[in-house]
């Protein structure tokens, strides 16, 4: 046995490494560069020197290059494609000298020219011919000058004016592997995946900028620099500068940035066993520096780089940088460079980038933000920057692993008035609330494998799965072994892997060892969809109420509770009952919602069935005793809704809906004239009380993509005597700079059934914008439902500004009112079609984000096609629109009419006011969340 054993291990020792089950290799790349920075341009020219080691049995013919900046190169990259999947488009929409690109490359590889070929699919990947193989356990000599145009600042890469964040900026190789080649395009949301190796970069720019880097300083001329600004703006504890209130005066001086000095000068650091280099410069920048001491006796040195801002937050940067490295060092191993810095960036975006032994945060970041950031900013140079995964396979592995040990920071007895602290403001957000929000996902079978690739991911479970998941996965790991033999694992794991590539099995195989235990169905669960428990979420009830508000011009102010069984996970059986009291009519009125989901995933994604109801007034009156009387309505709505299931990156939401409208409404009748000395008065002295229904079948589809989104409805009703077919389309088109044209096709077709009804009036579709009482199924809401000028009879007083509110739901949606001509409404017992057309302003008359609008409708319908048409065959409005709260409240101000329109408001010079010709909608239906809450949350909200 001894002899097989032998022999086995000479027979591996002989064969190439790649045969040998057990070992591992890994690439190293050392990186010499020197790159000039011109600051007025936003450009870098450089020249990199590459000493690429053939660790691997394979003899390799070419190389594969990434070059990052030319993802900003135009809108057609995979950064770009990205950034509008996720609902951005500052770049797509970017000017051209807001992009960036690398350019004037010139490769010799030990010194002979090598030839380029670009990548079929990226941009900014390209493969490098190499004149001559290097072989297993060789090495070679890359280099080429190169160019690069520094992009605005869109995600964590470029400038802000003249500050600078300099990553992913010069042609770098892909990783290769026991895998193979790693081609990996940039992305905004990806973890870069690279080659150990040393770097040496000689950085030349404006001697009065301050730069943090990757790696240590090693100009002396430019440490005696630095250290001028210590002594001038420390902020250890006990300094008078430390103090907000002196932190503001220090800055104060500096916010206008100096000028550039005409002098240049060159500072060189140094890093190895990196996997990148970044840096940051910037003229402005006050500095903080401390030294800690870890446990070993080894001395390291850390530094903070803020921005002229009075944010005294920043003031215990330092304390919160020394406790996370402490934390970090004791459950998983030594910090193993010898320096930290933390960068304060412009805010033009939220966001926290992570880079061996630097972490940068947005300038905008808030006290409990900022520590949150600093810790896991931190964290990243262990899951991440020495255990180097490849996070585009495998992002859990740094991100997933560096959240549980945030939340093991944030949990520890010292720090747990500091995590409530951290978490949201409403008293009913728990700090479990990242895990209700998975729970929640996974309940709507919306969630993915932890073992899901990066571009795989929605943009939601990007941090619900490979972070607040992943981190769950190892608490189960945890409890599961204990948490002493868990950090032993997990020691073994840091010391073994450290500098290196590890994969899912290899820390699997650290587990097995260590604990002497089989762990196979612990790692299964990372291919799994669902809870990582796998156990059935516990039936909760619980009841929340709050207070509720309403009103309307007949039961004035109402005032009352909105009781639900609100809960996360959503509860399968969901209600909300609004009972209120009503000052003006003295009634109770309300809403109510009784609804029940089931979660297929087949077909349907989920199926809600339910019932919702209202009561309500809609017209008051005086009868001849001289009490009020009120007209009302009250509606039970039985409903079925059926979602359709898309891909789970889809921007698509379509449904089909089918429900019938019970309707009962209680109208005045009998009128009495009754003269006194101001005139007529018509008195109501009964009330008839009838019922109708209304089936509807509806379909759906809403593509919410951020660039030209779309959506569309079919819609058949059917009630006593008549049926109705609407249809309606709406159109975004994106403008360069911002805003766009809104375009609306709506298109009715109106019938009869079983002859002539003519009290199927207010069912026919009309081409104006209609009334409330054209909200034949009370669906809208209305200040005053039946208000109308054409109509002011004593002593019902429903007059007012409830007179010029518009129903643009299910009409022409032609922005005019004028009650009194009943033969302008475009009213047909056959088909109306109208275009309705909405611009933002332009970008050259008005640069900046404003409310207004310019809106213009265009109509006609069947009857302007007879032979004596009550109005031209084609009609229309045109004017300015307010916009505000997201659309939801709409103001028209027409100028232009056409010929019908315009002599009617001439025949009427009380309405023809330009008060009076202004109205008003109410559009509920613009109410879209999504637009409220973070996108981690969106999911809640479809």
């Amino acid at each position: 046995m001894k002899k097989i054993f032998i022999l086995f291990f000479l027979y591996c020792f002989q064969l190439p490494v790649a045969y040998c089950q057990f070992t591992y290799w890994q690439q190293k790349v050392n990186y010499t560069i020197s790159v000039t920075l011109h600051d007025a341009e936003k450009a870098l020219d450089g020249n990199v020197l590459i000493q690429y080691h053939n660790n691997s049995p394979d003899t390799l013919h070419y190389i594969w290059i990434n070059l990052s900046p030319n993802a900003y190169k135009n809108d057609r990259t995979a950064y770009s494609d990205q950034l509008i999947e996720n609902g951005r488009t500052n770049f797509y929409f970017s000017d051209d000298d807001q992009r960036g690109y690398i350019n004037r490359l010139n490769f010799k590889v030990d010194g002979t020219i090598a030839t380029t070929e670009d990548h079929p699919q990226y941009q900014d990947v390209i493969k490098l011919i190499l004149p001559h193989p290097i072989a297993p356990h060789d090495s070679a000599i890359i280099e080429t000058p190169f160019h690069v145009k520094l992009p605005y600042n869109f995600s964590g890469n470029g400038h802000v004016g003249r500050s600078f964040e300099i990553t992913q900026w010069y042609p770098k190789i892909a990783v290769y592997d026991i895998e193979g080649w790693h081609i990996n395009t940039y992305l905004n949301e990806d973890s870069k995946y690279s080659e150990f190796g040393d770097y040496e970069v000689s950085i030349t720019l404006p001697e009065n900028y301050i730069v943090a880097a990757t790696g240590e300083l090693q100009t002396e001329t430019e440490k005696q620099f630095l250290a001028e600004k210590y002594n001038k703006y420390s902020f250890k504890p006990k300094s008078a500068a430390y103090h907000p209130q002196n932190l503001r005066s220090i800055i104060q001086h500096k916010l206008i940035p100096p000028s550039s000095s005409e002098k240049n000068k060159t500072i060189i650091f140094k890093q190895n066993n990196a996997q990148d280099f970044v840096w940051f410069a910037d003229k402005r920048f006050n500095i903080a520096q401390d030294t800690l001491q870890l446990r070993s006796g080894k001395i390291i040195n850390l530094y903070v780089y803020l921005l002229p801002s009075v944010n005294s937050n920043w003031i215990n940067s330092i304390a919160l940088i020394k406790n996370s490295i402490l934390a970090r060092s004791e459950w998983l191993g030594e910090y193993p460079y010898n320096i930290i810095s933390v960068v304060e960036t412009p805010s033009t975006f939220n966001n926290t980038t992570k880079y061996p032994a630097l972490t940068s945060i947005s300038q905008n970041a808030d006290k409990n933000e900022l520590t949150a950031s600093i810790e896991k900013g931190i964290g990243e140079s262990w899951n991440y920057g020495v255990l180097a995964s490849n996070g585009n396979d495998h992002l859990w592995m740094s991100e997933g692993i560096n959240n549980f040990y945030t939340d093991r920071y944030f949990n520890n007895n010292d720090r747990k008035q500091d995590r409530k602290k951290s978490c949201y403001s409403m008293k009913q957000m728990p700090c479990n609330f990242d895990s209700l929000i998975l729970q929640t996902v996974i309940q709507e079978q919306k969630d993915q494998p932890i073992e899901t690739t990066t571009d795989k991911f929605s943009q939601a479970n990007y941090y619900l799965i490979a972070d607040v998941k992943a981190a769950e996965w190892m608490r189960k790991l945890e409890h599961d072994l204990g948490q002493p033999l868990f950090d032993s694992c997990m020691r073994e794991y840091y010391q073994r892997w450290q500098f290196k590539h590890p994969h899912p099995e290899d820390l699997k195989e650290v587990f097995e060892d260590v604990s002497r235990k089989n762990v196979d169905n612990s790692f299964a669960l990372l291919d799994n969809k669902g809870s990582i428990e796998n156990k059935k979420a516990k039936k909760q009830f619980h009841l929340r109420s709050f207070p509720a508000l309403g009103y309307n011009n007949y039961d004035n102010i109402m005032i009352g509770a909105a009781i639900a069984n609100c809960n996360l996970p959503h509860p399968k059986f969901q209600f909300i009952i609004t009972p209120l009291y009503a000052t003006g009519s003295k009634q109770l009125n309300g809403i109510g919602q009784l609804k029940y989901t089931w979660y297929t995933n087949t077909f349907f994604q989920k199926i809600e069935a339910g019932i919702n109801g209202e009561r309500f007034a809609t017209k008051e009156s005086m009868d001849t005793s001289g009490h009020k009387i009120f007209e009302n309505f009250y509606k039970i709505v039985p409903s079925a809704r059926f979602y359709f299931n898309h891909p789970i990156k889809s921007s698509v939401v379509s449904w089909i809906d089918f429900r019938v409208y019970f309707i009962g409404e209680k109208s005045f009748g009998n009128y009495i004239d009754i003269a006194d000395s101001s005139g007529d008065a018509y008195y109501p002295t009964s009330s008839n009380n009838t019922t109708r229904y209304i089936n509807q079948i509806t379909f759906n589809v809403d593509n919410r993509r951020v660039l030209y989104p779309y959506d569309y409805q079919l819609q058949l009703q059917q009630g006593s005597g008549f049926y109705r077919l609407n249809v309606t389309g709406n159109y975004f088109f994106n403008y360069i700079k911002s805003g766009g044209l809104s375009v609306r096709l709506f298109a009715a077709k109106f019938g009869y059934i079983g002859g002539i009804n003519i009290d199927s009036y207010q069912y026919q579709p009309k081409l104006v914008a209609g009334n409330g009482t054209d909200d034949y199924t009370y669906s809208d809401y209305f200040l005053g439902r039946t208000a109308s000028y054409s109509n002011p009879d004593r002593p019902i007083s429903n007059q007012g500004i409830a007179t010029q509110q518009l129903l643009m739901q299910n009409t022409g949606g032609l922005k005019f009112r004028f009650d009194l001509r009943p033969d302008l409404q475009g009213q047909s017992e056959n088909c109306v079609a109208a275009l309705n057309f909405v611009s933002t302003l332009p970008y050259f008359l008005v640069p900046v984000k404003n409310p207004f609008r310019i809106f213009f409708d265009i109509g006609s319908y069947s009857e302007a096609w007879g032979t004596t048409p009550p109005t031209d065959r084609f009609s229309y409005t045109g004017g300015l629109q307010l916009s505000l709260f997201k659309n939801v409240l709409n103001i028209y101000a027409p100028i232009i009419y056409s010929n019908d329109f315009n002599s009617a408001l001439k025949s009427d010079p009380q309405q023809n006011t330009f008060l009076k010709r202004i109205s008003f909608s109410i559009d509920v239906q613009n109410i879209k969340l999504k637009k409220f809450v973070p996108v981690a949350y969106q999911t809640l909200v479809d």
